[in-house]
């Protein structure tokens, strides 16, 4: 049994107990200086102090200790919801060259490279992302407007014309370039060049 289904069941337990010792009135509180004690009656009527305050505490340390982890995984879940996108949207980098995968390049894997290729997916959600290049465009030639983007498509559908994607300019970062779109969804690649002075 996992830690998440003992928790589950031992706070279930706890509360249905309770519950029914409630509802069966076998366990009642006084309303006077009595109210810390629990008490149970007897068939003949006769009622008997069975917890003290000390056992309350004690019940409900153990409640505590019922709801601490499933409050633990509850954060969990949250958090894998907030990573993956799922709870406010999601944007998807396929990176292509000089990285591949989701992590973008590093300063090495750029470095002799002229450009950054990477396959984006937006869901319709989002309405703004962040590439990391890691070209350490210098600061001369981002307010020349570099680096380099080009956005192409890489599907027969090509790219939504309401997506309306724009970048961030004067850009920020030497490293990375800041993109807003509508709330489309819509698969996309981008080539981020280095400035070269061929061209210029």
């Amino acid at each position: 049994m996992s830690p998440s289904h003992f928790a589950s069941g031992f706070l279930a337990a706890f509360i249905v107990l309770i519950g029914a010792a409630l509802h069966f009135r076998i366990l009642r509180f006084h309303a006077t200086k009595h109210l810390t004690q629990l008490h149970i009656r007897s068939r003949s009527g006769v009622t008997r102090t069975l917890f003290t305050r000390t056992w309350l505490a004690a019940l409900g340390f153990a409640g505590l200790v019922a709801i601490v982890p499933l409050l633990a995984i509850g954060a969990n879940h949250l958090s894998l919801l907030l990573t993956t996108g799922l709870l406010f949207g999601a944007f998807v980098q396929n990176y292509l060259n000089p990285a591949t995968g989701a992590a973008s390049p590093t300063a090495a894997q750029v470095f002799n490279q002229d450009s950054v290729v990477v396959d984006c997916t937006t869901d319709g959600v989002i309405t703004t992302f962040t590439l990391t290049h890691n070209l350490n465009v210098s600061a001369a030639d981002i307010a020349l407007g570099y680096p380099e983007v080009f956005i192409e498509p890489n599907s027969p559908t090509g790219i939504p014309a309401t997506l309306l994607i724009l970048i961030t300019r004067p850009i920020a970062s030497g490293n990375a370039v800041v993109f807003t779109c509508a709330a489309v969804a819509a698969t996309f690649r981008v080539r981020i060049k280095r400035p070269h002075t061929i061209g210029r």
